[in-house]
């Protein structure tokens, strides 16, 4: 069966609370089903499953979506291993191209290849006292050793390679992994060669990739070298010490992103089991994306000199942006997490985690500039996509700058920018809407719950419409494709999953609603178009450009004609 229809016969044959029900403990309550979110850890359950819509949403961590969506966040798999999972369930194979099954096979060989290159590598540091002799010095501990299955790479130039060779791989199949290279003179080289050696595991605990790290700060090369990318592996997608650290990350309901390897391990061996840290770059939206199917919330735990403080004002910003609550510690001048753990003690920094500073304290306490900072802020908070954590750094900004929130949220706009109208050039601003119109979300949420309603809705309603962007961009997507996994982001899918929730509508009254929600829509929309048109006039008069006024008084009086005939003046 194809997958476009493979996906049309889960939804009608797959239950999702009989789905959620093998995963996590669903209890019944009234019309809906109620559970501990598995996505983020609580103590009073706010995960709720609609049966009669089939979606599921949690009103502590804002995830939600379809069955196909709880598969994929669960099991940490793709929009299709998801849907052949699902599908298996209900006796239906999914068809695979060529392609597709060679890709399958070449992803297990190299899965494969890579718990081969982790058995070999830790086996190589047993036997290397140069190995050993470099973690102790690094102060870890053989527990921790062990349960991060930290390895060693020999001097050799292609021990790895011919070890690889006998396990049966191809010569094709080893560079494609990465572990190896071939030079300009045809020889394949190890990549990994006198290095200690980091796995680099997915979620779900596979070996994908490898980082090593030299022995000295005199070898030759760079201190530290990632694999390269491969179909396993994409390098801002993964975050290292994910795997061993998402269960303590639920628990304790945040992360602490610190910078590198040696800061996850010795964070991990003094107690703080909820570190990781991204692969030896700047942070990414990517794997922001990923922390966030774990936690809304992390402490960022950076080093203390001028790159660490960068470092750490862009992935706060980065945080806030997709709607994660973030703190910043500071440490003192020279420190790192992983020397200041082992020369003062796990107590020491947890008196300086207690002192962390929110993102509008923490661009103060650092920025030398006061207007300049607070640009900064502003340009992030317009760009943060949550309306209510927008709001809450709108407050913070206020109330640390004793500038008026009113003040805040112009500038806001101002930041935000405008939308050409093609008139001369005038720019007419868009009001951006702190709450959604219920109207807009009713709508949504009945084109998703009654697909005989969505070419109806999309046929009165075009997309400009809507006056909440997050609503349009959904719109545009599901009009375009019906099967929402393929088409929505995590945030999107989790806002199409409250809505959907939070619709109270009789099957009997949709039509009629549908109807009301339209004529509303169509009246909000003629009031933005008239005050557009009326501040665009008016900036024309204070220009005095005669001939631009004429053509919007012209405009003025045509949408005037228009609002009379409607019913809407």
């Amino acid at each position: 069966m194809r997958l476009s229809d493979a996906v049309d016969e889960i939804k009608a044959r797959v239950d999702i609370v009989e789905t959620i029900s093998r995963y996590i403990d669903l209890r019944r309550a009234g019309r809906h089903y109620k559970a501990l979110c598995p996505f983020h850890s609580e103590k009073t359950p706010s995960f709720v499953v609609n049966q009669e819509r089939q979606f599921f949403h949690c009103f502590g961590c804002g995830v939600g979506g379809d069955v196909i969506t709880f598969v994929m966040k669960y099991e940490d798999l793709d929009f299709p291993s998801a849907v052949k999972k699902l599908g298996e369930t209900i006796g239906i194979e999914i068809e695979d191209t060529g392609g597709n099954k060679r890709s399958s096979g070449l992803k297990d060989a190299l899965l494969r290849m890579h718990r081969i290159a982790t058995d070999f590598f830790v086996q190589q540091l047993r036997e290397s006292d140069e190995g050993r002799r470099y973690f102790k010095r690094r102060g870890l501990s053989e527990e921790t050793i062990r349960y991060f299955h930290l390895g060693y790479a020999p001097s050799g130039g292609d021990v790895l390679y011919h070890h690889l060779r006998a396990e049966g791989f191809t010569e094709e199949q080893i560079l494609m992994s990465g572990l190896c290279k071939k030079t300009d003179s045809g020889r394949v080289m190890d990549t990994f060669r006198r290095r200690v050696i980091f796995p680099i595991q997915n979620i779900r605990g596979e070996v994908i990739a490898f980082g090593g790290r030299t022995l000295s700060e005199e070898q030759l090369g760079p201190k530290y070298l990632n694999s390269a990318e491969s179909l396993i592996f994409k390098k801002s997608h993964e975050i290292f010490g994910l795997y061993q650290a998402k269960e303590e990350i639920k628990k304790r309901g945040y992360a602490v992103l610190v910078e590198g390897y040696m800061d996850v391990l010795v964070a991990y061996q003094y107690g703080i089991r909820n570190a990781i840290a991204p692969l030896g770059t700047a942070l990414t939206e990517a794997q922001v994306r990923r922390m966030k199917t774990l936690t809304d919330k992390v402490l960022v735990l950076f080093d203390s000199d001028e790159p660490g403080v960068k470092a750490t004002k862009r992935a706060m910003g980065l945080l806030c942006r997709e709607g994660i609550i973030t703190k910043a510690v500071t440490l003192p001048q020279g420190e790192d997490p992983d020397s200041f753990l082992r020369n003062s003690g796990i107590e020491r920094l947890k008196a300086i985690i207690s002192e962390a500073k929110g993102i509008v304290d923490f661009y103060f306490s650092v920025g030398t500039d006061r207007d300049s900072t607070i640009r900064e802020l502003v340009e992030i908070t317009s760009s943060v996509k949550d309306p209510i954590k927008k709001g809450e750094m709108v407050k913070a900004l206020s109330e640390r700058t004793g500038l008026s929130e009113g003040f805040i949220i112009e500038a806001l706009r101002r930041q935000k920018g405008g939308v050409n109208n093609k008139t001369r050039g005038y720019r007419i601003e868009r009001e951006v809407p702190v709450v959604v119109p219920d109207e807009e979300k009713t709508l949504l949420g009945i084109a998703v719950s009654f697909q005989n309603q969505k070419d109806s809705i999309m046929e009165r309603v075009g997309p400009e419409m809507f006056e909440d962007p997050m609503v349009r961009e959904i719109f545009l997507k599901i009009y375009q494709e019906d099967n929402l996994n393929e088409v929505l982001d995590g945030e999107e899918m989790s806002f199409v999953s409250s809505v959907v929730m939070s619709l109270n509508i009789d099957k009997n009254e949709v039509e009629k609603t549908v109807n009301d929600c339209v004529q509303k829509l169509y009246r909000r929309h003629f009031q933005r178009r008239l005050q557009s048109l009326q501040r665009a006039i008016k900036e024309a008069e204070v220009t005095n450009d005669h001939k631009g006024l004429q053509e919007l008084q012209i405009q003025l009086m045509n949408l005037l004609k228009e609002g009379k005939r409607d019913g809407f003046l």
